[in-house]
């Protein structure tokens, strides 16, 4: 397991023999580092067997990557959703691309690295969710009905999605699903989006960003213009 400190701990209460505990500090801390160089640990491997994401934490960390900036290694050919889109539309971006989350607004970059306005974003798994349930469809030519009519409601709604198990079919599997009908339907994402994303300015040092993904355990972050604009401050 790896677990020096944890392993000396419950040996010394264990057996309760004070004197012991230097030579188990040398045995565990020498057992580690063999272990190390030669296999890694039980959580480790497990962490990737599951495939789970995980950024090691010196990887871009110190002096020589601050020198990095974000807008260095950004990607900036976005592929965006519309807040209000037809199914069709939606189920041809998931098959074409294999993106985790996607930038929802009604800007079209008309170059690589053109700024738009963020209205939100949502994930390739919350998306996947709602075409297989048939949540947030309506008929473009008929009055849209509402989904809920009070916060609470939609937070119910919210709920019930998370109780779906969490890795949703893939694309391939849902879009069989959908029939010829709902593909004429337009889907409504503006209740379901993440209005407030992550974002860090392009001209931030890659560290910081990579500290920000560490600590917040982000999957993604967008990246805004080097002179951002203001409307207040909070001290």
């Amino acid at each position: 397991t790896r677990m020096t400190i944890s392993i000396t701990v419950l040996v010394m209460e264990t057996t309760g023999s004070i004197q012991l505990i230097i030579p188990l500090m040398l045995t565990i801390f020498f057992a580690k580092a063999i272990g190390d160089k030669f296999s890694m640990g039980i959580y480790d491997t497990h962490i990737q067997i599951r495939g789970a994401p995980l950024l090691v934490e010196s990887e871009l960390t110190g002096p020589a990557h601050d020198k990095l900036r974000v807008n260095e290694v950004m990607a900036d050919r976005l592929v965006t959703l519309l807040p209000v889109m037809r199914v069709k539309d939606l189920l041809q971006v998931l098959s074409a691309t294999t993106h985790g989350a996607f930038p929802i607004s009604t800007d079209t970059a008309l170059h690589p690295g053109d700024p738009i306005e963020l209205h939100g974003s949502i994930t390739r798994n919350l998306l996947l969710k709602m075409l297989a349930h048939r949540i947030a469809f309506f008929h473009p030519g008929q009055p849209r009905q509402a989904l809920f009519d009070t916060a609470g409601q939609r937070d119910e709604l919210l709920e019930k999605l998370k109780q779906i198990p969490f890795k949703s079919p893939g694309v391939e599997q849902v879009a069989p699903m959908v029939s010829s009908e709902d593909m004429e339907l337009s889907i409504d994402l503006t209740h379901f989006m993440q209005r407030h994303p992550f974002i860090v300015h392009a001209d931030a040092r890659l560290s910081r960003a990579y500290r920000l993904f560490r600590t917040m355990g982000l999957r993604h972050m967008y990246i805004t213009p080097s002179k951002p604009q203001i409307v207040g401050v909070v001290t």
